[in-house]
């Protein structure tokens, strides 16, 4: 060897420091730059996969130097963590591999709701909640990915073309005719007397509806949930309301009251959409029929992969108030305290990336990933403290890539 190419780090023969894992990773793993935690994450796991697990790296240089000569152990050491660190990159990268943020800055999460309101802001009341973790929360985060997908939706379809397109879809006869609705007008195509009808608001949304007897029934006149479930995916495609693949699973609730089944779709990708739009939603009554559907659904028309911030800005944005927070208000008992504010403490139990709709100001809406923290409140009943669900959304996608 010669002299000037002892003692230099990285180099065969280093008497110090051989080439260090970090050094192996930016040749074998290309991309933006990992947050701390995931990248020390990322190093164990790498540790525990690579063949030279135990030693220290400048010693499994050289003893890969001493058997296959100068040089010839840097390509196949760089072969395997390349192998590896795919491997374990793919666990905390999922989908975000490519191109980053090519949509630009994202609108913010709270789309004109106001901090901690959101879905809970239910008829005459807030909620100021007090958050804190749970025990496991509180000692460490779970592992969550460094960056996710975003996808820019498609725009809601308002045409009287549109409107016209569906309704011979679905067999309705009538023209399509303007009725006022609040300080505009939505679409209609009724026959009258009770036949199928179609009508279109300029938000997206769509219903249908027919003559049916909403009377109470026994579970056993409708049909199974598995029945339902299909019975409502292929009229929602079959009708032109969704187009086919893009449904998830179909939750069904009962509604013995008025003789249905309602049964829900969200989308398929991305699994865990947590806001109410985009949904479809059909209920099901005797003998199989479609008494109602309705939907306002936006397809995904592009993704992009974005940075994530650490988990911990997005619970301080919680603490501070200024999540979203999702909170089923018919189960809310009441009363609300002064000023119909409902308090009480609030522990999380957990958190996962989830998504959420968000619209730009020129209208284009995004399904962007949140931190969805859950857990149970305690909050005034009129018999005392109840315990209730919530879940706060927090935004996820990293602060320089959002429109304040």
């Amino acid at each position: 060897m010669d002299e000037d190419e002892r003692g230099k780090p990285g180099r065969i023969g280093d008497t110090r420091v051989g080439k260090s894992l970090d050094d192996l990773l930016a040749q074998a793993v290309a991309g933006p730059a990992m947050d701390r935690d995931p990248r020390s994450r990322l190093r164990r796991r790498i540790m525990e996969l690579h063949p030279g697990r135990g030693m220290d790296m400048s010693l499994a240089a050289r003893a890969g130097a001493a058997k296959w000569g100068r040089g010839r152990w840097i390509a196949p050491a760089v072969a395997v963590v390349a192998v590896c660190a795919g491997l374990v990159l793919a666990f905390y990268l999922g989908p975000a591999s490519g191109p980053v943020a090519e949509f630009g800055r994202l609108p913010g999460l709270a789309s004109g709701l106001k901090p901690s309101q959101g879905a809970a802001g239910g008829p005459g009341f807030t909620f100021d909640l007090d958050y804190s973790l749970s025990a496991p929360l509180a000692a460490a985060w779970p592992d969550l990915p460094a960056r996710e997908t975003v996808y820019r939706l498609a725009s809601p379809g308002f045409s009287e073309e549109r409107v016209k397109t569906l309704a011979g879809r679905l067999g309705i006869a009538a023209p399509v005719v303007r009725e006022g609705f609040q300080d505009g007008f939505i679409l209609a195509a009724d026959p009258g007397d009770g036949a199928p009808a179609l009508r279109a608001y300029s938000n997206g949304y769509i219903i249908y509806t027919q003559a049916y007897d909403f009377g109470a029934r026994p579970r056993a006149s409708l049909p199974s949930a598995d029945r339902a479930v299909a019975l409502a995916r292929d009229w929602l495609v079959s009708s032109g309301f969704v187009s086919a693949g893009e449904l998830g699973p179909g939750k069904v609730t009962e509604d013995l009251g008025n003789g249905t089944l309602l049964v829900g779709f969200k989308p398929a990708i991305p699994a865990d959409v947590v806001s109410v739009v985009p949904f479809a939603n059909a209920q099901i009554g005797e003998g199989g029929r479609i008494a109602m559907a309705s939907a306002t659904w936006l397809p995904s028309l592009a993704t992009s992969a974005y940075p994530l911030r650490p988990v911990a800005e997005a619970w301080k944005l919680v603490r501070e108030g200024k999540g979203l927070l999702e909170w089923a208000t018919r189960e809310y008992p009441g009363p609300a305290g002064d000023g119909d504010v409902v308090r009480g403490p609030a522990m999380v139990e957990s958190v996962r990336v989830a998504w959420a709709v968000t619209y730009a100001s020129g209208g284009t809406p995004y399904l962007q990933p949140v931190y969805a923290f859950a857990g149970r409140a305690s909050v005034p009943g009129a018999d005392g403290p109840v315990s209730l669900p919530f879940e706060v959304w927090a935004p996820a996608i990293a602060e320089d890539y959002v429109t304040e």
